[in-house]
């Protein structure tokens, strides 16, 4: 990813890019999550 070739470059801290990382994960996360509970209460036609 963009993250882990900054890292790589030095261009970020290590410590910097997983915080990056994990925070982009939990936002992803709970995107997936709000979608999933927006298909579930649809009614199926």
């Amino acid at each position: 990813s963009k993250i882990d070739k900054a890292v790589k470059r030095k261009v970020l801290h290590r410590n910097n890019g997983a915080r990056k990382k994990a925070s982009l994960a939990k936002k992803l996360k709970a995107i997936e999550a709000q979608l999933n509970a927006t298909v579930t209460e649809s009614p199926a036609v």
